[in-house]
């Protein structure tokens, strides 16, 4: 997942590039780094793509490992050209400085044995998990 903030396009950090056609709002990509990338590790994923980021000027990182018992969401920030892990608040939730939000990952098994990852938004540790302000971002892992 990619994040862009739109102060970050209005301040000129990024920016719109047009396509061959010139139609108006028609664009093919956005010239820059994007705020924060969401990553999902996988076995052949793992640190490497972590220096190509960096080196791009990437300035927020979020790394999902849920390979093993004990899943992980790490939020990064660059600083001076290298990562630094934010550290966790309780309860597992993470404050992402760039977005200015806690979020942490949840798993739950489904009625057919496979996961169910939820990524909750909210205000962080002294929030009810219960909490209808929570916003939250569903998907599914499949295990065979």
């Amino acid at each position: 997942m990619v994040v862009v903030l739109w102060q970050s396009l209005q301040s000129g950090r990024l920016r719109y590039l047009p396509a061959a056609s010139q139609e108006p709002d028609r664009y093919v990509e956005i010239e820059g780094p994007p705020d924060v990338v969401v990553e999902i590790v996988s076995d052949s994923s793992i640190g490497k793509d972590t220096p190509i980021y960096a080196r791009a000027g990437l300035p927020e990182l979020w790394l999902e490992d849920v390979r093993k018992e004990r899943m992980r969401l790490d939020i990064h920030t660059l600083r001076e050209g290298r990562y630094e892990v934010v550290e966790p608040e309780s309860a597992g939730w993470r404050r992402s400085p760039r977005l200015e939000q806690a979020f942490r990952l949840v798993r739950r098994k489904t009625p057919i044995g496979s996961w169910s990852y939820r990524l909750e938004q909210g205000e962080g540790p002294s929030q009810d998990a219960s909490d209808e302000n929570a916003q939250q971002g569903e998907f599914s892992q499949v295990k065979f």
